[in-house]
């Protein structure tokens, strides 16, 4: 039995926990594409870029969790939108990928950080 600190009931001696173990295996390694994406010419809308980022940080959140992740959000490091939207800008008949990186190995209850990279696919 273990005994609670805190979120006790007045007059309650003692609080029933059922912990859970989980082993703390590696999630994601260091340069590792968790997911992607392929931007088409109807994306390039900024109300549809922001919506394209939006889904795949969450497939990212939902993949980690599926491999066994505790984390609720995912952290993601630079100014990936206005990169993004400089380069559509300058090529709008390009096609492009979207893929979310992982910075650092990350283990069960580790933060994960990401950065969002842009790739131009040949037509």
């Amino acid at each position: 039995m273990i005994k609670s600190a805190t979120n006790v009931l007045k007059g309650d001696n003692f609080v029933f926990v059922y912990p859970e173990l989980l082993q703390n295996k590696i999630i994601v390694r260091r340069g590792e594409v968790i997911t992607s994406e392929i931007l088409q010419k109807k994306d390039f809308e900024f109300r549809n870029i922001n919506s394209k980022i939006q889904t795949l940080l969450r497939k990212t959140r939902d993949n980690i969790k599926f491999r066994g992740s505790i984390v609720s959000e995912i952290k993601t490091r630079g100014d990936f939108v206005k990169k993004i939207r400089d380069s559509i800008n300058l090529n709008q008949n390009i096609r492009y990928r979207i893929e979310v990186v992982s910075l650092k190995d990350s283990k069960t209850a580790d933060p994960i950080i990401v950065e969002l990279n842009i790739i131009k696919l040949q037509s």
